[in-house]
């Protein structure tokens, strides 16, 4: 089942934010939502992910998602190391630290920085672990708000090729500023403000 935004309106004081807002995002497929900066796009975001709520319309389909997010903040605990910040989003589940060896490798971390505090890490660093988290919980929707900003072109085409692996089968929905996104996450594009 899509999920809709269905005549979302949000506004902040004055500041209209999203007007009559309708999109469908598609079931287990990848779509990119573009738009100028102060368009709406983060709180679209926060409306799906259920930390602000719309004045007025609605959204269906959410209702049986298990969703996992990268913030444009990349809401680390920073006196944690890359492991355990990922461990904290797991549940009950079970991940072997090899398992998260492999997976951070994939990305371009190596087992050195996995053991610092992520405070120690660069800011590219920190957003492919942020990336990370979210992608290695159980989820059906993965909501991705600017998620390659800070990586250079390695390591973003690393982060691009797991993101594709580990979301296949599911609904992701990506914010980004780079019609090259579109083409390399193989997405539909959504436009906002147009």
């Amino acid at each position: 089942m899509n999920i809709r935004a269905v005549d979302i309106n949000k506004s902040f004081g004055n500041q209209i934010v999203l007007s009559n807002w309708n999109c469908s995002i598609p079931e287990k497929e990848t779509t990119c939502l573009m738009g100028q900066s102060g368009c709406g796009k983060t709180t679209f975001f926060r409306i799906l992910l259920g930390l602000t709520y719309p004045d007025s319309g609605k959204i269906l389909g959410l209702e049986k998602q298990m969703i996992s997010a990268v913030f444009q903040e990349n809401r680390l605990c920073k006196y944690l190391n890359a492991l355990k910040n990922v461990h904290l989003v797991c549940r009950d589940r079970e991940i072997s630290r090899e398992y998260l060896e492999e997976v951070f490798e994939k990305v371009g971390l190596d087992r050195n920085d996995l053991i610092k505090p992520v405070s120690e890490l660069s800011g590219g660093m920190q957003r492919r672990v942020a990336i990370v988290r979210a992608l290695i919980p159980e989820s059906t929707f993965v909501l991705m708000d600017e998620p390659f900003r800070g990586l250079d072109a390695e390591n973003k085409r690393r982060v691009v090729e797991c993101i594709l692996e580990f979301t296949e089968g599911k609904t992701l929905l990506v914010s980004t500023h780079d019609i090259r996104d579109v083409e390399s996450l193989h997405a539909k594009l959504i436009m906002m403000g147009s």
